[in-house]
């Protein structure tokens, strides 16, 4: 009798699972994504690099102690950090970081046509470019705008910040900041200040 009770079970979920087909095919496995479009692009820039950390201090140390805390739209994924660099004239993001904060859908990706050389300071030679998205975020209370390369960083932020950023928004330095350096604008809009969050249990 419960060997006849459960092959019903069974029949009725396999039938409403047949049910549900329909509309998961309908349930799209991707965001919409622009095409690019335009004039083909040619451009040759440079990104800015950071100094190494020695063997022989602890990696998490490194990594706490490079750059600074920003929150990204439009997800804010928590202890996303960015570095500015003065030997870079472009900005550019992580490719793993822009999928994790939500950024691929406004990704615009490169075209056969398009000629892009982001010349690296730090790897020894150009970086795979996979296109370019307006990067929107918040640091050290203040709101920011940057067009940034969608690339492979290989370092231990999450954005490298150049000198297109530091041009637009007329940012001062002061590398002898409390905590570290510090970057301030007046034409930016103020906002609330950013911190990491770490949790310990």
């Amino acid at each position: 009798m419960a060997f006849e009770s459960n092959n019903y079970i069974l029949a009725a979920t396999l039938e409403a699972a047949a049910d549900l087909q329909p509309s998961l095919a309908r349930i799209p496995r991707l965001p919409p994504l622009p095409p690019a479009t335009g004039p083909a692009l040619s451009v040759s820039e440079t990104l800015g690099g950071l100094h190494g950390e020695p063997a022989s201090r602890d990696p998490r140390a490194g990594v706490l102690s490079t750059g600074f805390p920003i929150s990204a739209r439009p997800l804010r994924t928590p202890n996303a950090r960015a570095t500015f660099s003065s030997a870079g004239t472009a900005s550019a993001v992580d490719m793993r970081f822009a999928r994790l904060a939500g950024l691929l859908p406004r990704v615009v990706p490169l075209r056969p046509e398009d000629r892009v050389v982001l010349r690296s300071t730090y790897v020894g030679g150009p970086l795979e470019v996979y296109g370019r998205v307006e990067l929107v975020f918040d640091a050290q209370g203040r709101e920011y705008s940057v067009g940034c390369w969608v690339v492979d960083l290989q370092l231990p932020v999450d954005v490298l910040l150049g000198l297109d950023w530091a041009q637009k928004y007329q940012v001062k330095i002061d590398w002898r900041g409390k905590g570290g350096e510090r970057y301030t604008s007046e034409i930016a809009k103020k906002v609330g200040l950013v911190e990491d969050v770490y949790i310990f249990e």
